[in-house]
């Protein structure tokens, strides 16, 4: 099994702007490897709680960047929206 990597921001503002950091971390990566990253984060906001943030494994050097921890593939109501990376991604862990 592929390790994603897992962060949950309990602080609305906080998340937000840790969602730009995220956001330009894959860029950067991206153009790094020549467009060719596969990178990808997606985040889910609990109510008006917080956000959690899902690291797809190519994303690894981010995560490990940022402090989030290794996890199991989220489920599909579990990894909500695409943040940043590959808008294929989630067609195809879910067919």
């Amino acid at each position: 099994m592929t390790t994603w990597y897992y962060k949950y921001i309990d602080d609305l503002m906080l998340a937000a702007s840790e969602s730009n950091r995220y956001s330009d971390a894959v860029f950067a990566l991206d153009l790094s490897m020549g467009g060719n990253s596969h990178s990808s984060i997606f985040s889910r906001m609990e109510e008006y709680n917080g956000v959690h943030f899902y690291f797809s494994p190519e994303a690894k050097p981010i995560a490990l960047m940022f402090n989030a921890t290794p996890c199991d593939q989220p489920s599909k109501n579990e990894i909500g929206n695409l943040l940043v990376g590959d808008a294929t991604l989630l067609s195809r862990l879910f067919p």
